[in-house]
């Protein structure tokens, strides 16, 4: 279930903890987390056991939740909340420690494969975006040719042998794998089941999951560039204090 989805139910249920406002506002928060995650929300999230309750435990609890349904939807929502943020944060920690190490293993495990000249990598590209130009939705297909355009930009330090062995590859592997799997994988999808929340994805659709891996390899392509070109930067900076200790201002003044 969207984050977005989440926060307005909460926003329903909290106005009908405001005093005078009816009661109305939370009973329909309820319902649509009824429709949509019945069994997340009569367990709490799995927190209530249902199975191991005697018959009367289980209508005893049954009442508690109809006439504290406000406060069963806080605590679902609450849970829902945390759990995603607790999950984002986990996983930005492993990614940021994992991908370093990933890299170099991949690239060492390629060591032996034959390398990509960048005409063959101007080729994936210019192939893959033919093959999208029909196939995705515009905000989509912009963010495919945003990252074709990240891969472009390392190619001068790519054919001048200005990237490092573990940097050619991840730039290889990414217009020839990384890249075109991710999108490849979203066309076999139906039109249909591209909108609909997964489950094994926090609620968020195949749309948002292709989004976020486009949003992770220019994010990488761009690391990739700060090394390619920290040289040429520190020589344009050297180079420029250089013109200004030669014709900049002396900090003599003549009187006039």
């Amino acid at each position: 279930m969207p984050a977005s989805l989440l926060l307005g139910l909460l926003i329903l249920d909290l106005v009908g903890f405001v005093p005078g406002v009816s009661f109305v506002t939370s009973v329909l928060a309820a319902a649509v987390l009824l429709g949509a995650d019945p069994r997340g929300l009569v367990t709490l999230n799995g927190f209530i056991k249902w199975r191991r309750m005697s018959f009367r435990q289980k209508v005893l609890v049954a009442f508690l939740e109809v006439v504290l349904c406000q406060f069963l939807v806080l605590a679902y929502i609450a849970q829902r909340l945390y759990g995603r943020a607790r999950g984002e944060l986990r996983r930005t920690t492993t990614d940021r420690r994992g991908s370093i190490a990933f890299d170099a293993a991949e690239a060492e495990a390629g060591t032996s494969a034959a390398p990509i000249n960048a005409d063959g990598i101007e080729r994936a590209l210019h192939t893959l975006l033919s093959e999208t130009r029909s196939g995705l939705p515009q905000d989509l297909l912009d963010k495919v040719r945003t990252a074709a355009s990240a891969i472009r930009d390392i190619l001068p330090a790519y054919r001048a042998s200005g990237l490092g062995h573990e940097d050619r590859f991840i730039v290889e592997r990414t217009a020839t794998d990384y890249l075109p799997a991710a999108v490849h994988s979203y066309l076999k999808l139906p039109a249909a089941i591209r909108s609909l929340p997964l489950a094994d994805a926090d609620g968020k659709t195949a749309s948002e999951v292709l989004s976020d891996q486009l949003d992770l390899l220019v994010h990488r392509m761009g690391q990739v560039a700060n090394v390619a070109y920290r040289k040429d930067l520190k020589e344009l900076l050297v180079h420029g204090r250089f013109l200004h200790s030669k014709f900049g201002p002396s900090g003599l003044e003549l009187n006039s």
